[in-house]
């Protein structure tokens, strides 16, 4: 977590293992221990990378002092709630990083997705296997192979 160069806001990198991104507050960085910030966030999911961005992907973060927060995210039309700690040792992010960080919040959007999209499946949408769903092992339907 570090506040943007002009501290108007912060960014976030997160990975959850099925989904990573960046968070973006809608506020400064909080002076007060119990302030909570709002934010928008942008991720990708683990697999094919599609991305996930939309109005509902919001959140709040919560500034309990010690280091600790306490963070909601919707996504997918659900409220997932977590816990965390500020690691001890040099905590310092470098601009480069934030950068990059900010590169990825503004490169997940419909036009980044529908290009993924159109690469992944070239005729325009999926179509999965057009033969019969056949096991090969089945032995109540003939195979046609």
């Amino acid at each position: 977590m570090s506040a943007s160069p002009g501290k108007s806001h912060f960014w976030v990198w997160f990975h959850f293992g099925i989904v990573s991104g960046a968070i973006r507050s809608r506020a400064a960085p909080p002076t007060f221990v119990g302030d909570t910030v709002h934010f928008q966030w942008g991720g990708r999911k683990e697999g094919e990378g599609e991305t996930t961005f939309d109005n509902d992907n919001t959140g709040r973060i919560t500034f309990l002092g010690d280091g600790k927060i306490r963070r909601k995210m919707r996504w997918m039309g659900s409220l997932f709630e977590f816990v965390g700690k500020k690691v001890a040792g040099d905590n310092v992010v470098r601009s480069n990083v934030i950068g990059s960080w900010k590169e990825e919040y503004r490169g997940i959007n419909s036009r980044t997705y529908e290009a993924a999209r159109v690469a992944r499946w070239p005729s325009g949408y999926y179509v999965g296997d057009e033969r019969d769903d056949i096991t090969s092992n089945s032995d109540t339907e003939t195979q046609s192979d």
